[in-house]
C-alpha cells in the first residue's frame, strides 16, 4: 500500500475546533490561566481575543501580532536544508511521528507564508483582551524585532513586557528560563504600568520600521 500523502493544508492557530478551544468550553473550567511559546503564544492570542471571558492571564512568549515580510520570505523556502544536522536531530527526537511528522510541520510552515488573515492581530482587536498579559521577546530575536512585542504591549490593555536582554528566538530557556519578581508575572503580583507584513492588500499590516 503507498503512503499517504503529506497533509498540506494549512491548520490556522486560531481553529476553533483545537484542543486549546474546546478547554475553554469544558463545563468544569470557566477560566484558564497559561503560558504559550512561540505558536503557543500565538494560539493565546487567538483565545484571549476569541474568548476573552475564558482567558485569566497569559504570557504569549515569541509571539507576533502578525508575521513580517522577512519572516514570510523564510516561510516560503523553509525545508530540511536550510535545518542543520544537530538541529535536525533535535527535531527528529522531539517528534515521535518521525519523518512524517517533520514534513507535515514543514508543510504548515510554508503554509504560513500564504495565510494572511490567521496571524493579522489588529490594535482594535487586541485591544479587546481583558486578560492579564506578560508579552515576553528576546532582545536579539532574529525573527521578531522588539518593536513588534512594543506594539502588543501597546494595544493590549493590561499588559506589561519583558524584553529579555542579550536572548533571541524561544528566550526561556537556560539562565533566563525564569521569571525573575512577582511584579513580572500576571499569575501574582499586579502587572506593572504600560509605559511589517505583506499581508496590506488582504487587510493586513504594512511593515514597521525597526526599532
Amino acid at each position: 500500500m503507498a503512503p499517504r500523502p503529506v497533509q498540506t493544508a494549512h491548520l490556522p492557530f486560531g481553529n476553533r475546533r483545537s484542543m486549546f478551544f474546546t478547554l475553554l468550553e469544558h463545563p468544569n473550567i470557566q477560566r484558564v490561566k497559561a503560558v504559550g511559546l512561540r505558536g503557543g503564544g500565538i494560539t493565546l492570542l487567538h483565545m484571549a481575543t476569541q474568548q476573552p471571558q475564558g482567558v485569566e492571564a497569559m504570557v504569549p512568549i515569541s509571539a507576533p501580532p502578525y508575521f513580517p515580510a522577512q519572516v514570510r520570505a523564510i516561510q516560503r523556502q523553509y525545508s530540511t536544508s536550510i535545518i542543520s544536522e544537530t538541529e535536525m536531530t533535535r527535531i527528529g527526537e522531539r517528534h515521535k511521528g518521525g519523518e512524517r511528522q517533520i514534513e507535515w510541520i514543514i508543510a504548515q510552515t510554508r503554509a504560513m507564508a500564504r495565510s494572511c488573515d490567521d496571524v493579522n492581530f489588529t490594535p482594535p482587536l487586541l485591544g479587546t483582551i481583558t486578560a492579564r498579559t506578560l508579552i515576553v521577546l528576546g532582545e536579539m530575536d532574529p525573527l521578531y524585532w522588539v518593536r513588534l512585542a512594543f506594539e502588543l504591549r501597546d494595544a493590549i490593555p493590561r499588559s506589561s513586557l519583558w524584553v529579555v536582554p542579550g536572548s533571541g528566538h524561544g528566550p526561556v530557556f537556560g539562565k533566563n528560563g525564569r521569571i525573575s519578581s512577582p511584579q513580572q508575572s500576571p499569575f501574582g503580583a499586579a502587572t506593572g504600568p504600560k509605559s511589517s507584513s505583506d499581508c496590506s492588500d488582504h487587510g493586513g499590516h504594512k511593515d514597521r520600521p525597526r526599532s
